[in-house]
This record gives C-alpha cells, sequence and structure tokens, in this order.
C-alpha cells in the first residue's frame, strides 16, 4: 500500500510541476530541470552522482563543514535546514542577513538567498518513500517533513502568495507570503 501511495505522491509532484510550468515559469524553466531516470540505463553523465553530496568550500578555499555542494545541480546549501517556521518576508530576510548574523557558517560567502522553485525541487528524490529522510541521511540536518519549505517564487496569479515545497512527499503548494509559516533552507 505504501509503495502506491509513493507512486501517486509522485504523479501528483509531476503534475504540479507541469501546473507550474504553464501557469508562472518562463520557457528557460524547461533547460533548468533535471529530469531524475528511474532506470540507470537512462541516467545521462553526471546525474545522480555517487555521493549526491559533498562538503562546500568556503570562499577562503578550506572546506566549510556547515555548506553542502550538489554535484548532480552545482548548488551550495547550507546544511542545516531547521530554523524554525516563519512567513515569507521573515524566511528572505533571514537569507539576507545570514552572511552577517552567521559569520562562520557562512564560510565567507555573502550571496545567500532563499532558492526559487526549481532549485528546491531539484533536491527531492523520488526514488526516496521520504524524500526529508533521505536528504538527512545524505548530508544535510534536519529536513522536516510537514509546513514545506519556503521558494522564492511567488504564485504567478496572486503575487500576495508563493510557493512551497513538501519535503516529506516532495509535492508543491502555495500559501499567503504574510501569514503563511513554513520552514526555510537557503541557497547560494
Amino acid at each position: 500500500m505504501k509503495n502506491i501511495q509513493h507512486r501517486i505522491i509522485k504523479k501528483i509532484g509531476l503534475l504540479s510541476t507541469l501546473l507550474i510550468f504553464l501557469g508562472v515559469a518562463s520557457q528557460s524553466f524547461a533547460y533548468d530541470v533535471v529530469i531524475q531516470a528511474d532506470d540507470a540505463a537512462f541516467r545521462g553523465d553526471g546525474q545522480w552522482p555517487t555521493p549526491r553530496f559533498v562538503e562546500a568550500i568556503g570562499a577562503d578555499g578550506v572546506p566549510c563543514s556547515s555548506l553542502l555542494r550538489d554535484k548532480l545541480t552545482g548548488l551550495t546549501w547550507r546544511k542545516n535546514a531547521y530554523e524554525g517556521r516563519t512567513n515569507w518576508q521573515g524566511a528572505m530576510n533571514f537569507a539576507a542577513n545570514f552572511a552577517k548574523d552567521h559569520p562562520i557558517s557562512a564560510c565567507g560567502y555573502t550571496d545567500w538567498r532563499v532558492p526559487n522553485i526549481n532549485e528546491l525541487r531539484s533536491l527531492v528524490n523520488y526514488g526516496a518513500q521520504e524524500p526529508n529522510i533521505w536528504l538527512n541521511a545524505n548530508g544535510f540536518n534536519n529536513f522536516q517533513d510537514t509546513a514545506g519549505y519556503w521558494t522564492s517564487t511567488e504564485y504567478g496569479p496572486d503575487k500576495d502568495q508563493a510557493w512551497l515545497v513538501d519535503m516529506g512527499e516532495g509535492g508543491t503548494f502555495f500559501a499567503p507570503k504574510r501569514n503563511g509559516r513554513a520552514y526555510v533552507v537557503i541557497i547560494r
């Protein structure tokens, strides 16, 4: 039964991505999406490297234990995915002030931001029953499975709302930016 539920959730996640594409994304979206093939024979070079995430190098050229580099996308993520729940503006402020407020964890970088929906969805492993557990087992700390994670992507028809990604199931949804509450993970 759990396997059937996982397949349904995966299909809903793919459908929601299509809706995002049709409703709010630009044409460049298609070039930014990472396709995750189920069969290893169909994976292109560079897809799903092992390990997928490695300790990132800080701005000073020294390895930094608070950051992870995604070898699939090349993006650098903050390792700790739990700062409590906040509204959308709180997430934006956290990212903007991260280097000043957490200089050691920022590892010398000052260009921190909240990921867009494509970047955050790139972390979801649909081959895992619970993507947050898979992420926590592969280098991240504290990815949560409830309440979703903010993205910087506004919901097209209503700029007072923004997209979130449910890291427990991989689905997407939108919530009011002002009084919605969700987690934040940051990227550079």
